[in-house]
């Protein structure tokens, strides 16, 4: 992350900042599955909100066929 982080921000002013921030990102393999949680917690929360207020929607469906000439439904 902190070699990512050096070369997104090399013309940011705060470039400093950013990188000394994201050293200090607690990335245990715990603290990564809980945000992950609270991430799809979030974003089933918002879906279930949307439907709810939702008057209509639509469904994309899409076939195709692989290469062994049998066709895939998505």
């Amino acid at each position: 992350m902190l070699e990512a982080a050096d070369l997104l921000f090399e013309e940011f002013k705060n470039k400093k900042e950013i990188v000394s921030a994201t050293n200090t990102l607690q990335l245990s393999a715990r603290t990564v599955t809980r945000r992950i949680e609270v991430i799809a917690e979030n974003l089933e929360a918002e879906l279930a909100d949307d439907m709810e207020n939702c008057i209509f929607f639509s469904l994309q469906m899409d076939e195709s066929t692989d290469v062994t000439n049998i066709s895939q439904f998505a």
